[in-house]
């Protein structure tokens, strides 16, 4: 994690920042290696410093930095920096702002009068969107997590039991494959049950405000997506989108089942999600463009005459393809019509075609996946197929 920081440290001086405050614990956890309640400074120049809010012991056995001290809250963010030299008049100071409450913002401007706060999230996710071997390796062990989910699924799914019956054994599934169990978002008004998205029947196509994509109506106005009470009925498509979290590194993958036999329209419908896929991934490679990729997804929906339920439908249609993974769900970049930033190598994206047809059904195919020298990797071993559980 060294690397990391000093990586950081150049951004920052690159930019003018005297030094950057982190309280987040995805950013801690990134740069320190804990998810104890700390604030990590990190100067331009020098080393960083890890303050521990609380149990000091338990951070200083975590952490990848060297200095380690108790600080129980801004006081103590101030003097680290004042003894570093960061308090000049004028100095800049890199903050994530886009996850900072504001009474902290508040806080912090109260306590450093004297500085500019600056966003420094852009550099943060900008840097964490090329992933060390370390990390790819723990976004692909999320991913196999997957198998256990899919493994109940083929045993357990049959008609007459619930979603939220279905969701149960899901869910404790992923816990014995040390599925963490919270899937982290950026986003601060985002939030997702353990076992993720489990939808069957009529479900499949009501689209909540999660996301565009296939959402499921959930158990109540106050989290109004994933699993509900409804009975899964023979021939149900019944969709299943998980996003996995393993010692803090995610994987996102849907599948879609049928209990029974698939019909005609079921299968011809799958197959024309898996030929999007397949150009999409195809499409993946360093020196293309996140737009060029949703292109071409977009231009296979046209080509297969399904365009107008593509990611959605009516103005639940989403204008995207599928986004970047790792220490949260939704990471840069977005893989949409706007997306100008160059795929690299070591990138983890998440894809994920799917079409929504009202008073019909739904089909979801998501795979993560790890870009190499010439293209892409899939990272879950569950073939690309429509299950029939009979």
């Amino acid at each position: 994690m060294r690397d990391r920081i000093s990586q950081l440290q150049g951004r920052l001086s690159f930019h003018g920042l005297a030094a950057a405050i982190f309280m987040h614990p995805r950013d801690v956890f990134y740069y320190a290696g804990t998810g104890q309640p700390c604030n990590l400074i990190v100067p331009a120049e020098g080393e960083p410093v890890l303050l521990a809010r609380r149990v000091l012991e338990w951070a200083k056995a975590d952490a990848t930095v060297a200095i380690v001290i108790e600080g129980r809250g801004l006081p103590e963010v101030r003097d680290t920096l004042l003894a570093r030299g960061c308090l000049t008049e004028g100095a800049r100071l890199g903050i994530a702002a886009d996850l900072l409450p504001a009474t902290l913002y508040v806080k912090l401007t109260q306590y450093f009068p004297e500085c500019k706060l600056e966003n420094i999230s852009p550099l943060v996710l900008d840097q964490r969107m090329q992933k060390e071997k370390s990390e790819s390796l723990a976004v692909s062990v999320a991913a196999t997590v997957y198998c256990r989910a899919h493994e109940v699924i083929l045993r357990e799914l049959h008609a007459g039991m619930t979603e939220l019956d279905l969701a149960a054994k899901v869910s404790a599934a992923l816990r014995q494959g040390e599925h963490e169990g919270i899937p982290r978002f950026r986003r601060w008004d985002a939030s997702l049950q353990p076992e993720g998205l489990i939808m069957a029947g009529p479900n499949t196509w009501h689209i909540s405000g999660h996301a565009m994509t296939v959402t499921g109506v959930g158990l109540s106005p106050s989290l109004p997506w994933g699993a509900s009470r409804s009975s899964i009925r023979t021939g149900d498509l019944v969709v299943v989108d998980i996003g996995i979290n393993v010692h803090g590194y995610h994987a996102d993958i849907a599948r879609t089942y049928v209990v029974g036999k698939a019909d005609t329209k079921q299968k011809y419908m799958f197959e024309v999600v898996k030929e999007i896929q397949t150009a999409a991934l195809n499409a993946i490679r360093p020196g293309v463009t996140g737009s060029e990729i949703f292109r071409v997804a977009r231009e296979t929906a046209i080509k297969t005459g399904v365009a107008q339920y593509f990611q959605g439908y009516g103005l639940m249609q989403g204008d995207y393809i599928g986004h970047g993974v790792g220490l949260e769900m939704d990471e840069p970049p977005t893989l949409d019509s706007k997306c100008q930033v160059i795929i690299k190598r070591d990138m983890t994206l998440a894809i994920e075609p799917k079409v929504i047809i009202p008073e019909w059904g739904a089909i979801d195919m998501e795979d993560t996946v790890h870009v190499t020298d010439t293209g892409n990797e899939l990272l879950c071993p569950v073939p690309r197929e429509l299950f029939e559980v009979t």
